[in-house]
């Protein structure tokens, strides 16, 4: 019984990630959208895309939702958090990682 009840709440996405990503023709670019479905906010968040361009939120309010440009709120940071570089627009997208006070959420994008 105990086992059973484990397997019913355990979940691969423990912070209540909704993720959609929205490629657009014309002009080109790539909408990622993040919402937090949690009860909770995620504070110091830190969304990665393909392990190498980031985006930060001090928070990220239960039930907030986000939509990121890719070319436009993720970037590669240096160590004081100039932008070094910006993803392409038609970045084929890997993966992604939300990273927050609460814990860890990665998944793989096809």
């Amino acid at each position: 019984m105990a086992a059973t009840l484990a397997g019913q709440l355990y979940t691969t996405n423990p912070l209540g990630v909704y993720l959609k990503v929205q490629h657009v023709d014309l002009p080109v670019s790539t909408l990622i959208f993040v919402r937090n479905d949690s009860r909770l906010a995620w504070k110091h968040a830190r969304i990665t895309v393909n392990g190498i361009y980031s985006h930060s939120r001090d928070e990220i309010a239960a039930g907030e939702s986000l939509p990121l440009d890719l070319d436009k709120a993720f970037a590669v940071h240096d160590g004081s958090g100039k932008v070094l570089r910006r993803p392409p627009r038609n970045l084929p997208l890997q993966s992604l990682a939300l990273d927050c006070d609460r814990g860890h959420y990665e998944t793989e994008l096809k």
